[in-house]
């Protein structure tokens, strides 16, 4: 089975430097094979629709929105963290389009927060954010294709050189945070633990989930997941409350989806996430970090 769904269109050595490419510029690797070499736009498309199993749906100005209940429940922020957007809904049954319908963190996800039954659909990653944008009213953006810039204002993270090890400075703060000996103090070094893996370029993405009666914490590094440590279960919301205070989020909000940005700085380097909140029963919920360009 292919392992990209450009597998064959390109020679291996074209797709592994449109991969690169992918990576340093921001654009998927579908628009990169369109755009630096000539690969005809219906060719990718098939491609798409062919290795995801499902159709595949072009950027067009005349798809009317979705229902803004749709739009409001799947949020904007939230759509571009998971690159998705809701395209319909009609008869109980939902459209969503996907960059990746195969990621099923994301896409279990998208259902525990529509609810009821989905389709999901193939596009490339420009196209979702054309539809995003359009269906909220959002002008394009002046960044590179694909890329999400950070807003004025997104919190800034300090990490210290030791914050594998130590709690972070906070700008604004008289200085670094008290280390107190406690709860807070283990919850603040384990976070710093996991965003030092994401500052280092170890990892792209960071969960904190549910894992039977325990927490699991888990990293993706480019599309590999691995389980980075397991916590106990009652710990879960510490971290998960630490990680909202820093992007700027609501503790007090657990049964809504929330999103927001985090800037890290460290060691003279500035890294942007999309931190997001996925509620379910009982007012429990998971957290996830991923970056962005």
């Amino acid at each position: 089975m292919p392992k990209s769904p450009f597998d064959g269109i390109v020679t291996p050595d074209k797709l592994k430097a449109a991969a690169d490419a992918s990576r340093s510029s921001g654009r998927s690797v579908a628009a990169v094979l369109i755009g630096d070499n000539n690969v005809p736009r219906e060719v990718v498309a098939k491609a798409l629709a062919q290795f995801y199993r499902t159709e595949f749906v072009a950027y067009s100005a005349e798809l009317p929105p979705p229902p803004d209940a749709l739009l409001a429940t799947l949020a904007y922020e939230l759509c571009i963290y998971y690159e998705c957007v809701p395209l319909s809904q009609a008869d109980g049954r939902a459209v969503v389009l996907m960059a990746d319908p195969r990621n099923l963190v994301a896409s279990d996800d998208i259902a525990r927060v529509i609810g009821g039954k989905i389709t999901f659909k193939v596009s490339t990653r420009e196209e979702i954010r054309s539809f995003l944008d359009r269906f909220h009213k959002i002008a394009p953006p002046s960044s590179p294709s694909g890329a999400v810039p950070a807003p004025v204002g997104a919190p800034d993270y300090t990490l210290a050189p030791r914050a594998a090890l130590s709690p972070a400075a906070v700008p604004g703060a008289e200085g670094p945070e008290e280390l107190v000996v406690g709860e807070m103090s283990v919850v603040v070094s384990l976070v710093n633990r996991f965003l030092v893996e994401l500052a280092g370029g170890k990892a792209q993405e960071l969960r904190i989930a549910l894992a039977g009666d325990e927490t699991a914490v888990v990293l993706r590094a480019d599309s590999e997941w691995r389980l980075f440590t397991t916590l106990p279960g009652d710990r879960r919301r510490s971290l998960v409350q630490r990680l909202k205070i820093i992007a700027g989020l609501d503790i007090l909000q657990r049964r809504k989806p929330q999103c927001g940005r985090l800037q890290i700085r460290s060691q003279g380097s500035t890294l942007h996430l999309l931190v997001a909140t996925v509620p379910f029963g009982d007012g429990d919920e998971e957290i996830f970090a991923k970056q962005v360009s």
